[in-house]
């Protein structure tokens, strides 16, 4: 394991000295991401089981403080027609909002059917990004 991580800290300081193209050491870690997150999946249901071996909740292994939980279960609103209503509200009165904003931005108010404004709502640019897809390992 040691091995792995000095080679990821080697390319990292590489990149930082303009030794290394960052945008390889990018996908380059993309695909060692890739490798591990497979790795953990197939690995978890061994290491649940494992981990039930111990009777406290947290305990310490291999350098590491392990803590086993529950997830939260999830709640199905879809046989609560009311509810289903209101998130539909909620979806109609979001894009309304949205074609507000749309409208105040070319100076115009955006009224609804009893000519009340429709306040915009606020939109926040997100940041830039690249998406890699690793197609070979």
């Amino acid at each position: 394991m040691k091995h792995i991580v000095d080679e990821i800290a080697a390319m990292l300081m590489a990149v930082e000295d303009g030794n290394e193209n960052a945008l390889r050491a990018y996908v380059e870690l993309k695909r060692i991401e890739k490798v591990v997150e497979e790795s953990l999946k197939q690995v978890f249901p061994e290491a649940l089981t494992e981990a039930s071996k111990y009777s406290e909740k947290t305990f310490s292994f291999n350098g590491a403080e392990i803590t086993k939980k529950a997830n939260p279960g999830r709640w199905d609103y879809k046989s609560c027609p009311r509810v289903e209503d209101v998130a539909a509200q909620l979806k109609e009165a979001q894009e309304q909002a949205k074609a507000a904003y749309n409208q105040s931005q070319k100076g115009a108010l955006l009224l609804d059917g009893d000519q009340c404004v429709i306040e915009p709502a606020h939109y926040m640019h997100g940041s830039d990004s690249i998406s890699v897809k690793i197609t070979s390992l």
